[in-house]
């Protein structure tokens, strides 16, 4: 277990570098909703009724949703425990749409570019 935890802790100093990032209490945040939306969709599949139809206006909002749910998590604050493996924290932790580069060589380019 406390090979997990170091691993875990490197990763968030090469994230954040000198940026006080609260990735703990994010990712405990992100497994509450997961453990609860997890729930919700076992509770739904338990009652399994017929599913009703898709209409033109679901498909917008489904459309609409997709959209938000990527931009949630490439940009928000509270999914960074995500892109900690993958990006390297570089902006003000107020600014949602702060710039990330990916985790690749010293240069900020991925390896082999």
């Amino acid at each position: 277990m406390s090979t997990v935890v170091d691993t875990a802790r490197k990763q968030k100093r090469k994230y954040a570098g000198d940026a006080d990032r609260p990735l703990g209490s994010y990712l405990g945040t992100l497994a509450v909703y997961g453990v609860t939306t997890t729930a919700m969709a076992l509770a739904a599949w338990r009652r399994r009724g017929s599913a009703p139809a898709v209409g033109l206006a679901d498909l917008a909002l489904m459309t609409i949703t997709t959209h938000k749910l990527s931009r949630l998590i490439a940009k928000d604050p509270v999914t960074s425990p995500l892109r900690a493996p993958f990006t390297r924290y570089s902006g003000r932790p107020a600014q949602p749409s702060s710039p990330r580069r990916p985790a690749g060589t010293a240069s900020g380019t991925p390896s082999g570019s």
